[in-house]
């Protein structure tokens, strides 16, 4: 009987835990971040190329590899157009509709090989922690979003309304298998923008004080260790969180993937580049 109760205690504190979260908060969350996709959407040349390279590449795979339309989300996930389409041409159609792919064909080829796209493209962090919470992040789409869902999220921009309840699924299934305290991380994480040099591990010091942010009210922040560092920001010690501050993550955003201001700031003037157009929007926003 004690054993009986016990359990029944257990599940009820999952159950708490779980059902913490309310159905506003998630809806809140996942409509915050789909307009953190509207806001990438938005950036200057990435914006318009990511765009027209998706809809190209999506274009392609339905006139040429038709039978493939209920995997795009994972071929596009694992990078496998090239070796789930093109390189079998015993795939694709033949006749009037192979012309409709032979010019899909031939947009795709041309997008893709446009420089702005790894020029002016976000980069994307390889840490350990960074590949898990990505790898989450996809499987979680998959489990439960539809494939109606997931043929959006890598082909259709112009309406983002199957991104976010696509967004509103997975942050419930978040909740619901992970708890509160890493639904928390699991959002943070994808509301969060670090730049930090490769170039060594993050130190403790390092990651004490990027807690301290992340618990603040801040948007932004910077760090300097060391003597010799004499310049407000460094390169690769900052960070910001869009979510906090809509307005100024859109001037961020803009300025560093402008092409014709950055290019004025070369070899190690990235340093002022940053003071110039990131700590002057110091005031009460920013934690050093």
């Amino acid at each position: 009987m004690t054993k009986a109760i016990l359990f029944v205690l257990l599940l009820i504190s999952i159950y708490q835990i779980n059902a913490s979260i309310p159905l506003s908060t998630l809806k809140s969350d996942a409509k915050e971040l789909t307009s953190l996709t509207k806001e990438v959407l938005n950036i200057p040349a990435y914006g318009n190329y990511f765009k027209q390279y998706r809809v190209a590449a999506c274009n392609y795979m339905k006139k040429c590899c038709p039978s493939l339309r209920s995997n795009y989300f994972s071929i596009f996930s694992d990078g496998e157009l090239d070796s789930k389409c093109r390189k079998h041409e015993s795939i694709m159609v033949k006749g009037s509709s192979g012309v409709q792919c032979l010019r899909s064909k031939k947009k795709y080829d041309r997008i893709s090989a446009d420089p702005v796209g790894e020029k002016s493209a976000p980069l994307f962090s390889e840490d350990k922690q960074t590949v898990e919470y990505q790898t989450k992040l996809r499987e979680t789409m998959e489990k439960v979003c539809s494939k109606t869902e997931l043929e959006h999220y890598v082909c259709y921009f112009d309406d983002l309304s199957k991104h976010e309840s696509c967004n509103l699924k997975i942050l419930q299934k978040v909740s619901e298998a992970d708890g509160t305290k890493y639904y928390k991380q699991f959002i943070q994480r994808w509301k969060t923008m670090m730049s930090r040099d490769l170039d060594s591990a993050f130190t403790q010091s390092e990651r004490a004080a990027f807690d301290t942010w992340i618990a603040s009210n801040k948007s932004f922040h910077s760090m300097r260790n060391h003597p010799m560092h004499d310049v407000p920001m460094l390169g690769g010690m900052w960070g910001f969180r869009p979510s906090l501050n809509r307005n100024i993550s859109c001037i961020i955003h803009d300025k560093i993937h402008n092409r014709e201001l950055i290019k004025r700031y070369g070899g190690r003037a990235d340093q002022t580049f940053l003071c110039k157009n990131g700590y002057g929007h110091k005031s009460e926003a920013f934690l050093t």
